[in-house]
């Protein structure tokens, strides 16, 4: 059984079994989206300005690539161009999350980099052991450079604090949406009669809360620096640009690996 939404039963269990409910998270947007999945748009919501100078994260845009799904073999050396031209800039750890797996295969085998750079693969299943394994390299004395190929939306994209030296940087190929399947295509159909928002509250909105959390990898205390490299030419469309949070006004949108290497050259020194 799939449900396919929730909030009459919670917002019952709020109203009627408790003496009040807080939901927080660093990335409710839009905030109507789970306000209305939550408690059926009732109660007051907030907005807290983060603590971090938005001045150390260094966004960047790189909206002349197509990651669509149809377009990914044409797109795959150009990922691969702004991942060596990233790691080329500063020598540190930095982590490229992707929306599939087979995706995150395609590039890794177009990749060539030298001796001084460590590859590192999330795959499936995946156990608890060897993700402690994984992120005990990021904790060691930085000797080279690590350069790790995760999924969004996986066990190393959310929950995790990468702090100081232990992220330098993050590359996020694409808008995150979920993938085409029976099951999200019957969550497009109720919020189409529901809210009239089937595609956005199925596919736009879960995967740009997928981009955000990568993101927020990067800066997680006060003296931390990174980049964080967006590729994707929907991000600077209107839709998606009114989901930014509010740091993220301060961004540059590059077209070409000479203009970006420049960016982060400029930033790290």
């Amino acid at each position: 059984l799939q449900c396919l939404d929730a909030s009459s039963y919670i917002y019952d269990t709020i109203k009627h079994k408790t003496f009040g409910a807080t939901f927080f998270s660093a990335t409710l947007y839009p905030i109507e989206y789970y306000q209305k999945l939550l408690t059926k748009g009732h109660g007051e919501t907030l907005k807290i300005k983060s603590p971090y100078d938005p001045n150390h994260l260094k966004l960047i845009f790189m909206n002349q690539v197509s990651t669509r799904f149809q377009d990914r073999s044409a797109s795959i050396q150009q990922v691969v161009d702004i991942i060596q031209t990233v790691i080329s800039s500063k020598q540190g750890n930095y982590i490229v999350f992707f929306p599939s797996y087979q995706y995150l295969n395609q590039v890794l085998c177009e990749l060539k980099v030298g001796d001084d750079v460590q590859i590192i693969t999330q795959y499936k299943d995946m156990r608890q052991a060897e993700r402690d394994e994984t992120l005990d390299v990021f904790k060691n004395d930085l000797k080279q450079t690590n350069l790790a190929f995760f999924v969004m939306g996986g066990m190393f994209a959310e929950g995790i604090d990468y702090v100081g030296d232990m992220l330098h940087g993050v590359i996020v190929v694409g808008v995150g949406l979920p993938m085409l399947s029976d099951v999200n295509q019957q969550l497009k159909d109720y919020y189409d009669q529901t809210f009239s928002k089937g595609f956005d509250y199925a596919y736009t909105y879960p995967g740009m809360n997928k981009v955000i959390q990568a993101v927020g990898r990067v800066i997680r205390r006060d003296d931390d620096y990174g980049v964080a490299i967006l590729i994707d030419d929907r991000f600077t469309t209107h839709t998606y640009k009114k989901l930014f949070p509010l740091e993220w006004k301060s961004y540059e949108i590059i077209k070409e690996n000479t203009l970006l290497k420049k960016s982060l050259d400029h930033f790290w020194q």
